[in-house]
């Protein structure tokens, strides 16, 4: 398959009626040039016509009070092979909003941020038809990992270290329809140690750890 450019566009999206900062990245014929997003640079087209066709969204969750642009390199590569790729800056625990850190919440949080992402792509006018909401993953780092495994069906459960004074407990998480694979970088997965936390995740998962 002969690579595509990478297009680029910030799409509209809210999670529990605040604003969640979001990037596309998708295949594109449009030339793409350099362009600075902060300290960083990427070879993209913003806003140019996406290729046409269904493509297989990826969705990349960030570490904890991280950056989506530290995976621009490989969002940018999945965009030339024809993804689609979201990225989330997770509102609460990110770079620039560090207010869940430490906190239970930033667990419930996450993963319906995961979900709000992809709708908010479904719904928009330019790349929603290009997307398949049937052949979904997720790559996440970190604590980014443990929101995919709870978004694609695992149940985590607080630890003596989240709440201390609290007896451990299954969490209310939001799930996400259609993730078909995962893939965990240096997974953050203490919170799905009780037996049977990841019994529902029924997809393939590539797992690299630190």
């Amino acid at each position: 398959m002969t690579p595509h450019h990478a297009g680029l566009r910030h799409l509209t999206a809210q999670s529990a009626g605040r604003a969640l900062p979001l990037m596309a990245l998708y295949p594109t014929d449009t030339p793409a040039q350099p362009q600075p997003f902060g300290p960083y640079t990427m070879e993209v087209a913003v806003n140019a016509p996406v290729c046409a066709g269904r493509h297989p969204v990826v969705l990349i969750s960030h570490g904890n009070n991280g950056s989506p642009l530290t995976h621009r390199d490989t969002a940018t590569h999945l965009a030339r092979h024809g993804f689609v790729v979201l990225l989330p800056e997770h509102v609460g625990n990110s770079r620039s909003d560090t207010s869940l850190d430490g906190t239970i919440e930033r667990l419930r949080v996450r993963p319906q941020q995961v979900h709000d992402a992809f709708e908010a792509l479904q719904h928009d006018a330019e790349l929603g038809e290009h997307a398949d909401p049937h052949r979904r993953a997720m790559v996440g780092h970190s604590v980014g990992a443990s929101t995919a495994l709870a978004a694609a069906g695992g149940e985590p459960v607080n630890t003596r270290f989240d709440t201390p004074l609290e007896a451990p407990e299954r969490l209310v998480v939001t799930r996400t329809p259609g993730v078909r694979a995962l893939v965990l970088l240096a997974p953050a997965a203490g919170w799905f140690m009780p037996p049977a936390s990841l019994h529902q995740v029924a997809v393939p998962v590539l797992l690299v750890r630190g």
